[in-house]
C-alpha cells in the first residue's frame, strides 16, 4: 500500500493517489407563500449536510421562504427578533411552519447560560438566566406568543415536531422509545393556540420512513453526527413531512391544499442524486442542461445492462470531496473511542484508512471492522489493520507509519514514569518512522489535550480567557516534585504536555528539511463525550467520561464536580475537525503556504455531572426511574460552579473549522445512552 501524498494523524496520516403535477389550490388573488421558523435541521447549511426546509417547496405549488437559522431556539429566535421579522412580512392567508426542539434543553440558572434553554414547564412558569438575570419562560410560552402573534396578522401556523436523529444506532432500531419531550409540547402548543393553528408530528413522520428505509440507507443520511443530514437526507425528512399532511397525520394543516398531487418521491426513493439527476452525453457528465465534466464532488459513471444493452449513466457521489479521492489515513489505536469515530468519518469522506492496534487478536478489532462496514460502504474506501505491539520501541511504526490517536491513560497514582514514558517515546517513534518514510508526507494531525492548556493558577484569576497560547507549565513540574507521589491525574495532565511538546520541538527542528512543506495541527478537547462507535469488551474500555453515563444508567455514583469535567466536547465534532483539518490540507496542494496551528475544541464549558444525570432522568425517565441516585450537589459542586465562572476558553476558530455549531451537552448524553440502551437488549437477545 503506498502513501503519496501522506498526513500524519497523531499522528494521522493521508496519502492522495415528465408531466405537469395537478394542483388542488383554492383560487385566490395571490397564492400564500411558507415561512419556515426553526434551527439547523430545517435552515439552509454547508456540505455536507442541509436542513429540509430547503426541499420542502419541491413538494408544495407555493413559495417558501426559509428563515430557520443554525443553532437557535424557541428562546433565542424569539430575543434576537426573528419571529417579528416574519411577523412583518406575512399578510393574510401566509402559513408560517414553526419546528424546534434540538437546542431548548438543559437549564438557563447556570452561571454559563447559551442563551438557548428554556425553563422546565409547560405552562406559565418562568426561571432567571444564570448569566444574565434575564427572565426566561417555557418552551411552549415562546411556541404559543409566536403563533397567536403570526395568526393576528392573518397568517396560519404548524407547529411541526422536531425531527429525530439517526434512529439506527450500530445496525439495531431505536425508535420505538418515547420521543423527545418537545414532540408533545409541540402539539401542546398547538392546542393552547386554538383556531388558526396545527400539528403535524414530523418526528414520527420521519420515524415511519426510516424504519422502512433501513439502518444501512438511514445511515448514508448522517455524514457528520447523529443529528445533521444530507442534503439526500434532508430531502427524505421534507418529504415525510408532506405525506404526513397529504395524509392528514395529525389532522388537516393549512399546507394541504398547496402540495403536489401526488406527492413526488425523495431522491433516496428513486436512486438520484439529491441535487439533480445526471446524464452521461458524447463523454461528459450532464447536470440539467449545464455541461459538468467537473464539479465539487466526484462524479461516477455507472455502466447499466439492461435488456442486453449496455448504456452510461452518471451520479454525484455525496459528501465526498475529490482531494479524498485515492487518499490514505494511518491511525494509531484505531480501535479507541476517538480513533474509531475519526476512521468512520474519513471513511463516509472517501478516504481508505489502515489503522494500527497493539493485538489484530483482540475482540474490540472484529467489532470494530463491523463498526467500520457502512461507512465504508457508503465513501468506497478501505479499511486495513496493522498490528504493532510497543509503540515505544524505536522503528516501531516503520512498517506502518501511521496515526497515533491513543496516548496511554490511566488515573491511578503513582510512578509516572511509565505512562510519561509510554506517551512521549510512542510520539518520537512514530515521528522518526515517518521522517524515515519514502512517501510524501503532507499534513499532521496531532490529538492533544485541553490538560495540556488549562493551568488551575492563581494568576489566571477571574475571567481569564483560556487560548490555544496557553501551556500547562505546571503539570511537569509537580512531576518532578512528587515522583511516586503524583496525583494520576497530574501524570496524564504531564504525559499530554510533553507529548505535544515532542511535536512541536520535532517541527522546529526539522524546519529545514522537507517538513518544512507538511502542515501540522495540534487539536487540545475538552474531555470528550458523545455515543461510542462500539461498546467494547470489557466494558472497562469504555471512555472514562462516557462510562461515567454508563455508571449512572446503572446506579453508580454520580461523580463528583471538577473544572475539567465541566467541560465537554463530542466525539463526533472531533473526528468531523480532524478529516476537515486533512481534506482542506489535501486540497491546498503543495503551492499553499504550510499552516502550523493549535485549536482549542470544546462544545460548553458550563457542565457537570449533575447535569447529565438530570438529562438521563427527563429522556429515559420511564426506563431508568429509581436508578440514577441524586447528584453529588453540596459545597463542593457551588465552589465548582463559581471557578467554572471564572474560566473561560476559546474554541471559536476550531468552531469556524467546524462550519456549524456543536453538538450540545444533552444531545451527547442522551446519544450515548441510547447506544447502551440498544446494547442491553442485543445482549439479553444473545
Amino acid at each position: 500500500m503506498k502513501f503519496s501524498p501522506s498526513t500524519l494523524f497523531p499522528l494521522l496520516l493521508a496519502a492522495g493517489s415528465s408531466a405537469a403535477p395537478s394542483h388542488n389550490c383554492p383560487r385566490q388573488t395571490k397564492p400564500p407563500t411558507v415561512y419556515l421558523a426553526g434551527d439547523s435541521t430545517m435552515a439552509r447549511t454547508n456540505n455536507p449536510h442541509n436542513g429540509w426546509g430547503e426541499y420542502l417547496s419541491k413538494y408544495l405549488t407555493i413559495s417558501v421562504v426559509n428563515k430557520a437559522i443554525s443553532g437557535r431556539s424557541a428562546r433565542s429566535f424569539t430575543n434576537e427578533g426573528r419571529f417579528a421579522e416574519i411577523e412583518r412580512l406575512v399578510v393574510p392567508n401566509d402559513i408560517v411552519i414553526i419546528s424546534f426542539g434540538h437546542n431548548d434543553g438543559s437549564s438557563p440558572n447556570s452561571a454559563n447560560d447559551n442563551g438557548r434553554s428554556a425553563c422546565p414547564g409547560t405552562g406559565s412558569e418562568v426561571c432567571r438566566s444564570g448569566k444574565t438575570g434575564e427572565v426566561v419562560y417555557t418552551y411552549n410560552h415562546y411556541l404559543q406568543t409566536a403563533g397567536r402573534a403570526l395568526i393576528a396578522k392573518g397568517a396560519k401556523v404548524v407547529f411541526s415536531s422536531q425531527t429525530p436523529k439517526n434512529l439506527w444506532q450500530n445496525g439495531q432500531w431505536s425508535g420505538n422509545y418515547e420521543p423527545p419531550r418537545f414532540v408533545g409540547y409541540a402539539a401542546q402548543a398547538a392546542r393552547s393556540v386554538g383556531n388558526g393553528a396545527s400539528f403535524v408530528d414530523h418526528y414520527q413522520a420521519v420515524t415511519k420512513t426510516y424504519q422502512r428505509l433501513g439502518s444501512q440507507k438511514v445511515n448514508t443520511f448522517y455524514p457528520v453526527d447523529y443529528t445533521h443530514t444530507s442534503p439526500e437526507g434532508a430531502d427524505v425528512i421534507a418529504q415525510a413531512f408532506a405525506q404526513a399532511v397529504s395524509r392528514d397525520f395529525n389532522g388537516t394543516t393549512a399546507v394541504k391544499p398547496y402540495l403536489r398531487n401526488p406527492v413526488p418521491n425523495s431522491s433516496a426513493a428513486i436512486g438520484i442524486s439529491a441535487r439533480t439527476d445526471i446524464v452521461h452525453r458524447k463523454g461528459v457528465c450532464v447536470v440539467g442542461k449545464r455541461y459538468r465534466p467537473f464539479s465539487r464532488f466526484p462524479i461516477q459513471i455507472l455502466f447499466l445492462k439492461k435488456e442486453h444493452q449496455l448504456s452510461l449513466r452518471c451520479r454525484i457521489i455525496p459528501n465526498i470531496s475529490f482531494a479524498s479521492i485515492m487518499a490514505k489515513v494511518l491511525i494509531t489505536g484505531i480501535n479507541g473511542y476517538i480513533a474509531a469515530h475519526t476512521a468512520a468519518r474519513f471513511l463516509q469522506a472517501g478516504f481508505s484508512v489502515r489503522g494500527t492496534v497493539r493485538n489484530k487478536t483482540s475482540p474490540n478489532v472484529e467489532l470494530l471492522l463491523r463498526a467500520l462496514s457502512s461507512p465504508r460502504k457508503t465513501g468506497g474506501g478501505k479499511v486495513e489493520i496493522v498490528e504493532v505491539p510497543d509503540i515505544t520501541v524505536d522503528g516501531a511504526f516503520d512498517n506502518a507509519v501511521q496515526a497515533h490517536l491513543a496516548s496511554p491513560v490511566s488515573m491511578a497514582d503513582g510512578d509516572p514514569n511509565p505512562m510519561m514514558k509510554a506517551a512521549v517515546d510512542g510520539t518520537t517513534s512514530l515521528l522518526a518512522s515517518a521522517i524515515g518514510s519514502p512517501d510524501k508526507i503532507k499534513s499532521v494531525v496531532f490529538m492533544s489535550s485541553i490538560s495540556a492548556v488549562y493551568l488551575a493558577s492563581p494568576d489566571r484569576g477571574q475571567n481569564y480567557v483560556f487560548t490555544s497560547a496557553d501551556w500547562n507549565q505546571e503539570a511537569e513540574a509537580k512531576v518532578a516534585e512528587l515522583g511516586d507521589r503524583t496525583p494520576g491525574y497530574i501524570t496524564y495532565q504531564a504525559s499530554k504536555t510533553a507529548a505535544e511538546k515532542v511535536l512541536w520541538k520535532f517541527v522546529d527542528e526539522k524546519k529545514d528539511s522537507r517538513w518544512a512543506a507538511v502542515n501540522v495541527t495540534a487539536f487540545c478537547p475538552s474531555p470528550v463525550l458523545g455515543p461510542p462507535l462500539f461498546v467494547p469488551s470489557p466494558l472497562s474500555g469504555l471512555s472514562m467520561r462516557v462510562k461515567d453515563i454508563w455508571d449512572v444508567m446503572h446506579g453508580g455514583e454520580v461523580p463528583e464536580a471538577s473544572v475539567i469535567r465541566g467541560t465537554f466536547v463530542d466525539v463526533r465534532d472531533v473526528a468531523e475537525v480532524v478529516v476537515k483539518a486533512v481534506s482542506d490540507d489535501l486540497a491546498l496542494g503543495d503551492g499553499g503556504k504550510q499552516k502550523r496551528e493549535r485549536l482549542l475544541l470544546m462544545a460548553q464549558d458550563n457542565v457537570s455531572p449533575g447535569q447529565m444525570a438530570q438529562v438521563l432522568r427527563e429522556e429515559f425517565g420511564s426506563r431508568l426511574k429509581g436508578i440514577i441516585r441524586e447528584a453529588q450537589e453540596g459545597e463542593e459542586e457551588e465552589v465548582v460552579r463559581e471557578r467554572m465562572a471564572m474560566k473561560k476558553f476559546d474554541s471559536d476558530p476550531a468552531r469556524k473549522m467546524l462550519g456549524r455549531d456543536w453538538v450540545m451537552f444533552r444531545d451527547s448524553v442522551v446519544d450515548s445512552a441510547r447506544v447502551f440502551v440498544e446494547f442491553e437488549k442485543t445482549e439479553a437477545k444473545n
